[in-house]
C-alpha cells in the first residue's frame, strides 16, 4: 500500500509531459456503475474511462490528468495500476535491459508486484525491476488502450 501512496505522490507532481493520451470510450460497452463509483472515488468525477476487450473479458481502464491509470474489472476491482514515468526515472537494471530509445515508461502495479512497461518504436516491453524482459509486444495500433 505504501508503494501505490508513493506512485500517486508521483503522477501528481509529474510534469504531465508526454506519455500516451488518455484512453477513450468507443462504441463498446456501457461503463458500470461499480467501475465508475471505484474510478470517481479514487481519481475523481474528471476521471475518462475507456474499455478494453481482450480474449472474451472486458477490463476498464480510467486516466486522470496525473497519468495515472487504473484497470478494473466490471466489478469494480482494481487489476493493475500504471503510472507514467520520466524515462530518467527508469532504474538503470531496466534502462540497460532494453536496446534502442525508450518513447515511454511507466511503472505498472498488479496484485503479484510492480514491473515496468517500456515502449521503443512500435514494441512495448515488460520489465522486472532487475533488468529481467517478461514480455515483448509488437503494437499495431495506437489505438489498443480505449
Amino acid at each position: 500500500m505504501r508503494l501505490v501512496a508513493a506512485l500517486l505522490c508521483l503522477a501528481c507532481s509529474h510534469p504531465h509531459a508526454g506519455g500516451p493520451p488518455p484512453p477513450q470510450p468507443r462504441g463498446g460497452p456501457a461503463v458500470p456503475t461499480d467501475v465508475r463509483r471505484t474510478v470517481e472515488s479514487l481519481l475523481g468525477p474528471s476521471a475518462t474511462i475507456g474499455s478494453d476487450l481482450e480474449g472474451g473479458v472486458t477490463t476498464y481502464e480510467a486516466v486522470a490528468q496525473t497519468r495515472l491509470e487504473l484497470e478494473l474489472a466490471a466489478s469494480g476491482a482494481l487489476q493493475k495500476t500504471e503510472v507514467v514515468v520520466p524515462v530518467q526515472a527508469l532504474p538503470s537494471a531496466v534502462a540497460h535491459a532494453i536496446t534502442g530509445k525508450i518513447d515511454d515508461a511507466e511503472v505498472v502495479v498488479t496484485p503479484t508486484g510492480v514491473v515496468f512497461e517500456v515502449e521503443v518504436a512500435n514494441t512495448e516491453y515488460i520489465v522486472d525491476p532487475s533488468g529481467k524482459i517478461l514480455s515483448r509486444k509488437l503494437e499495431v495500433d495506437d489505438n489498443d488502450k480505449d
